[in-house]
């Protein structure tokens, strides 16, 4: 039972985005329920997919942080549909479950590299509240990340910082695939 705040539209041959989410529910394996929700003005969905593959599927830094990035931002933020993706498509991109199981510890785990940390510091700290990073967190991405990278890696908080409102206020539910990825991790609540 869902409590999905409202109905996906049916998706017809005849919609705008028939074939686009075709695509995706064949890459993917699954229709996906915010997708299908951003169909309703298919202009916005149409430009956030653009905006979702040139983020994270583009540009210098590694797929696999920026999924990482998204999963401890968005359970920062307590977006569990956007936390159930970026675990999903983190294992897709080969992050070993025990580093997602870790991703709370990444300040003290040996799984994560000087590099991730601070790349997660930030993710952590611009998903409980943007306002929140600091100087020092700058200062530290400038050790490993140049100017373009770190630009890059502040986009891709922002996009999940999109996502996780939109899927939290539409309480948009999670599919089965992404759900049970999730709910195989061992996360502790983190103050959550």
């Amino acid at each position: 039972m869902t409590n999905q705040r409202i109905k996906a539209p049916e998706i017809h041959e005849d919609h705008p985005l028939y074939s686009n989410l075709n695509s995706v529910n064949e890459q993917m394996g699954f229709a996906l329920n915010d997708a299908k929700l951003m169909a309703y003005v298919p202009d916005i969905a149409k430009a956030f997919a653009k905006l979702t593959h040139e983020t994270t599927h583009k540009g210098q830094v590694e797929k696999s942080l920026k999924r990482m990035m998204g999963l401890i931002s968005s359970l920062s933020a307590g977006c569990r549909y956007c936390a159930s993706h970026t675990s999903y498509t983190a294992t897709k991109y080969g992050v070993d479950k025990s580093k997602l199981d870790a991703i709370w510890e990444f300040e003290k785990s040996d799984l994560f590299t000087l590099k991730e940390r601070a790349a997660l510091r930030l993710a952590l700290q611009s998903g409980m509240m943007p306002n929140q990073v600091d100087a020092k967190t700058i200062l530290d991405l400038q050790l490993y990340y140049s100017d373009a990278e770190i630009v890059e890696l502040v986009s891709v908080l922002s996009l999940y910082g999109y996502l996780n409102r939109f899927n939290q206020t539409l309480n948009t539910e999670v599919e089965a695939e992404p759900a049970e990825v999730f709910n195989s991790l061992n996360l502790e609540t983190h103050g959550k």
